[in-house]
């Protein structure tokens, strides 16, 4: 027997209409849903439940399970929804960047520039001994970085251009 992909309820694949049998194996949807000759099939819309939920710890709302991340070892999923964790990470990273520009004096070494965090970049003074891009690491201890910035200095963007530039 067919089950009809609105209601998922079963009907009979053959039944008697005004007079004759009629086979009804090729519909989708059941009688209720799709009355017969109607052509009515187009207009028909599924509510599709998710089937797996679950509900994010930062914002405090259910989400599919597809919105959330899976964890690096495990099949279990992340406590915080995908935008969370965007928004987690860069807040994260933000805070770290701010740290390791206190750590090395908060300002260019050659001009001075201190206004926006964003313009300030770390310049390995010599590259050979360089483990690890500051901006590309993904870590979450400062403790972890302290030892590739004491092989950096602070400049800002046009000083970094400029070391590089004549380099």
């Amino acid at each position: 027997m067919p089950i009809c992909q609105k209601c998922q309820s079963t009907f009979s694949n053959r039944i008697l209409i005004e007079g004759k049998v009629r086979i009804l194996n090729s519909r989708k949807y059941c009688l209720e849903c799709s009355p017969f000759l109607s052509h009515n099939t187009k207009k028909i819309h599924i509510s599709i439940k998710p089937k797996d939920e679950k509900f994010c710890t930062s914002c405090k709302e259910t989400h599919p399970s597809s919105e959330f991340y899976r964890r690096r070892q495990g099949n279990d999923l992340s406590s915080y929804c995908k935008k969370c964790t965007v928004i987690q990470t860069q807040k994260r990273q933000r805070k770290l960047k701010e740290q390791s520009i206190q750590y090395k004096g908060g300002e260019c070494v050659k001009c001075g520039y201190n206004k926006c965090q964003a313009a300030l970049q770390f310049h390995h003074v010599d590259k050979t001994k360089k483990e690890f891009t500051l901006a590309h690491r993904k870590v979450t201890s400062f403790v972890k970085v302290k030892d590739e910035l004491d092989k950096c200095i602070l400049l800002c963007a046009n000083c970094h251009a400029e070391e590089h530039y004549q380099g």
